[in-house]
């Protein structure tokens, strides 16, 4: 089933029993905000805005394209083989600039 900031949204503004895991509401909040601010943009916009965020990481020194590894190798496996493909087209694109 194809995922989608609108669904993790609602279902992440549903009230539950508390998490195990140690998220907290402050952090739930954020994931909230970050989906509103999101919410609507176009794929195109999207990966501006994350090309934008990767070059202030980068010359503030704060990239990493390890961690950018890291992070791809733990996404990929909640993801389908489409969106993996996709996935590495964009961090492929990110190593690029």
């Amino acid at each position: 089933m194809k995922k989608d900031l609108r669904s993790m949204a609602k279902k992440l503004s549903q009230p539950s029993v508390p998490d195990p895991s140690g998220i907290n509401q402050d952090q739930i909040d954020t994931v909230m905000e970050q989906a509103r601010r999101y919410d609507g943009k176009s794929e195109n916009e999207l990966m501006d805005e994350l090309l934008k965020k990767v070059e202030e990481q980068k010359v503030s020194g704060s990239f990493s394209p390890e961690m950018l590894d890291q992070f791809a190798q733990r996404a990929s496996s909640m993801m389908d083989d489409a969106q993996k493909k996709k996935l590495r087209k964009i961090i492929a694109r990110i190593k690029s600039n």
